[in-house]
């Protein structure tokens, strides 16, 4: 039986010192963030995209607006250029964004949680806190950041509980100072049954070819004929087949380059592409398939990919972040770290993520087949708005 477990994190840490999430530009930050954490890397890779762009959201309501900042911030999610879209338009969209996924969730299990942890002796503007608390049902609670081991205990804590166990050790004690005064952090869990479950029988050795050359030994799952929506994507040259879960409106889309070694094409490709152009290439076919069971971790600091990204100024001196606390300190961004954790299996899929942001004080063939024995992309979509929640790659098994 297929089973897909999936965690990840996100820690956006700040230091004293949107245009709207809509789909289009859910679906282009997600191929952004993707392409600038595959490029300088050869191995797997697991994302979650909303759980960044959450906490960006949430940091951005802290932003003045009308303040480079605030347009870096809300540029990154590819609003449209010059269009003004104030504090309370992108609170609104992701809170409708939130219940659009959770509505939509059906049988599997989707939980989103956001955490504002402040120093002792300090208070959440109170704006903020109010859009925090009812736009994106953020908890907010006190710690001592002085006290290291203890605050990254009680983040790490957090984290661990709301990822069903999968995300361990988000934050280490060291990332805290004297200068720390909030830790933004989001977290996500997912787990759902295959509509159509492996036949664990039929799990078999093959090879599989690492980076397209270096042949290993690894299960494959396999079915040798069965109905799913799957098809040649011509502008990419890939195989696309779509893996649906038991009565809910998320998928898993797996992209497989006709290349053995076309993995980086088809990654270039891809950024910024239409899944809506993707699926009017697929249809339902009967196809033989045959996928392998993977479990990987990926562990990176996002501080080079967002200022990639074009949001430079939150991690400067210039940083206008004064909506955070009530005392005005001046603050930016220190570090951003980001976790995820997916194993695919016969069963089913079970997946969890978390980001978070520390903030201190500013001192195809003629017989349909779907054969991904070498490096592929695969995603957890939304269906009804085809826009990932997941996003990652299988490059190499050990």
């Amino acid at each position: 039986m297929a089973r897909l477990t999936l965690a990840f994190v996100i820690c956006l840490i700040v230091l004293s010192n949107t245009v709207v999430y809509g789909y289009m530009g859910a679906t282009k930050f997600s191929s952004d963030l993707y392409f600038e954490c595959v490029k300088t890397t050869n191995s797997n890779v697991i994302i979650s995209p909303f759980s960044v762009a959450n906490a960006i959201a949430l940091l951005s309501q802290a932003a003045n607006e009308n303040t480079n900042t605030y347009i870096e911030l809300t540029r990154g999610f590819h609003i449209e250029d010059d269009k003004r879209v104030n504090k309370t338009v992108i609170a609104n969209d992701f809170r409708l964004y939130y219940d659009l996924l959770q509505s939509d969730a059906g049988n599997v299990t989707l939980s989103i949680a956001n955490r504002i942890y402040i120093q002792q002796g300090y208070k959440v503007n109170k704006t903020l806190r109010d859009v925090a608390t009812h736009d994106f049902h953020s908890g907010i609670e006190s710690v001592n950041f002085t006290n290291k081991e203890e605050a990254a205990g009680t983040i790490n804590h957090f984290v661990e509980e709301e990822t069903n166990g999968l995300i361990k050790e988000l934050v280490k004690p060291d990332l805290f100072n004297y200068d720390s005064r909030v830790v933004l952090i989001n977290a996500i869990y997912f787990k759902g049954n295959w509509l159509y479950k492996f036949d664990e029988k039929l799990t078999e050795k093959r090879t599989f070819y690492n980076y397209g050359w270096q042949e290993v030994q690894t299960d494959f799952m396999y079915f040798p004929n069965i109905n799913l929506y799957s098809g040649y994507v011509r502008d990419l040259d890939a195989l696309a087949l779509e893996m649906k879960y038991v009565r809910s409106s998320f998928v898993m889309l797996m992209i497989l380059p006709i290349n053995r070694n076309g993995l980086h094409l088809l990654e270039t490709e891809m950024r910024g592409y239409d899944f809506d152009k993707l699926y009017e290439e697929m249809n339902h076919l009967n196809v033989r398939v045959r996928i392998p069971k993977f479990k990987i971790q990926y562990e990176t600091q996002l501080n080079d990919v967002l200022k990639n990204l074009g949001m430079n100024e939150m991690f400067t001196q210039d940083s206008k972040l004064s909506g955070l606390l009530e005392e005005g300190e001046p603050l930016r961004v220190s570090d951003t770290i980001h976790k995820a954790f997916i194993e695919v299996n016969e069963g089913g899929s079970e997946s969890g993520a978390a980001s978070g942001f520390l903030i201190d004080r500013i001192v195809g063939a003629e017989d349909p087949q779907f054969i991904a024995d070498y490096p592929f992309i695969f995603f957890i979509l939304h269906e009804r708005t085809r826009t990932p929640v997941f996003s990652g790659r299988i490059t190499n098994f050990e």
